[in-house]
C-alpha cells in the first residue's frame, strides 16, 4: 500500500511520460481545489486539504524543500479557510480588496520570505543532512513562489481579490519549475491552475463589483 505514495509507482505512461498514482492524485485535487476556490465555493479547502497531502510527499522526493514545507502551512491555511468560509453570509460575495499601503507592505513580505525562506532552504542538506541528503533544487526561485504562496492563501482564505493575481504569478513561474524538476504532469497542472487563476481574477473582480453595486 505504501507504494502508492512511491513517484516510482506507475500509474499509467503518457507520451512516455511515467505518471504515478501519487503524482495523478495530487493533480486531480490541486484542479479541483482551484476550480472550485475560482467559483467562491467552500469545496475549495477540502479539496485543497487532499492535495497538499499529497504534494507534500511529492515535493519530498523531488528535493523542493521550500515547497515541501509550505504544505504544512497549506494545511493549517486550509482548515481556517474552511473555517472561516463556513462563517460567513451567504447573502454576498464576501469579497474585499487590498489598499494601495497594503499592496506596498504585500509585495516587501513577499521580497523578505523570498530571501529568508531560500536561504534556509540552500542550506537544510548542511544542517539537517541525515534527512535531506540533496542540496535543494533552484533554492531562491522555490522561495519566491513559497514566500508569495504563503501571503495568496491568507489572502483565498480571506477572501481578498487580490489572491488571484499572485496566483497568476506562481503559476506562471512554478510551470517552469517543474519542468526542469522533470515532474512533467505536475508542470501541465500548472499551465491548467494559470488558466483558471485568470477566469477566478475576472469572477472575483465581477462578484465584487457586483457587490458594490448592490449591497445588502
Amino acid at each position: 500500500m505504501l507504494d502508492l505514495f512511491d513517484l516510482d509507482y506507475i500509474f499509467i505512461e503518457i507520451f512516455d511520460y511515467p505518471l504515478s498514482y501519487i503524482e495523478l492524485f495530487g493533480t486531480l485535487m490541486g484542479v479541483a481545489c482551484v476550480y472550485y476556490a475560482s467559483k467562491n465555493n467552500v469545496l475549495t479547502w477540502p479539496t485543497g486539504l487532499l492535495n497538499v497531502t499529497a504534494s507534500f510527499i511529492i515535493f519530498y522526493q523531488v528535493y523542493l524543500y521550500s515547497d515541501m514545507f509550505l504544505q504544512l502551512f497549506f494545511f493549517a491555511t486550509n482548515v481556517y479557510g474552511w473555517l472561516y468560509w463556513n462563517k460567513q453570509s451567504d447573502t454576498t460575495s464576501n469579497l474585499t480588496v487590498l489598499s494601495n499601503n497594503q499592496r506596498v507592505v504585500t509585495i516587501f513580505t513577499i521580497a523578505f520570505l523570498t530571501v529568508l525562506i531560500g536561504y534556509l532552504s540552500s542550506n537544510l542538506h548542511v544542517w539537517a543532512s541525515e534527512f535531506f541528503k540533496h542540496p535543494a533544487a533552484f533554492p531562491y526561485i522555490d522561495a519566491f513562489t513559497t514566500g508569495m504562496s504563503l501571503v495568496a492563501t491568507v489572502f483565498m482564505a480571506r477572501r481578498i481579490v487580490e489572491s488571484w493575481v499572485l496566483w497568476i504569478l506562481i503559476d506562471i513561474v512554478s510551470c517552469v519549475l517543474y519542468y526542469q524538476k522533470g515532474i512533467l504532469f505536475i508542470s501541465l497542472e500548472f499551465v491548467v491552475f494559470l488558466f483558471l487563476a485568470i477566469y477566478g481574477c475576472w469572477n472575483w473582480i465581477r462578484l465584487y463589483r457586483n457587490d458594490q453595486l448592490n449591497p445588502v
